[in-house]
């Protein structure tokens, strides 16, 4: 047996959509494509860095691991070096205390 979907009561019919809701879908659409093409075409990588003026050094970071001393930090970072000479910078750059997870400025 088959149904007229005309006669049917879950069957609407719908005055016919404005020039307005037609604009404001294509809107819609329109600004969906462009942030999903704009978030790939910015996700690339390739961001311009910007460059350091002569003369200031960037500051360099570590994270400390477990275990990690901030003499075992300096023989890592001048293994052939003055050990001492790196603790002390370390020590006056982030202070005597380090934890681990701790991001630490180096020199």
């Amino acid at each position: 047996m088959a149904i007229a979907l005309q006669s049917h009561p879950s069957f609407r019919t719908s005055a016919p959509r404005s020039y307005a809701t037609y604009f404001r879908r294509r809107v819609v659409l329109v600004a969906t494509v462009a942030c999903v093409l704009g978030g790939a075409f910015f996700t690339t990588g390739a961001v311009a860095e910007k460059s350091t003026p002569a003369g200031i050094a960037t500051p360099h970071t570590l994270t400390v691991a477990p275990g990690d001393t901030l003499w075992d930090i300096a023989h890592r970072l001048v293994p052939n070096g003055n050990i001492t000479a790196m603790v002390d910078e370390l020590v006056q750059l982030n202070g005597d205390q380090i934890f681990p997870g701790q991001i630490i400025r180096i020199p």
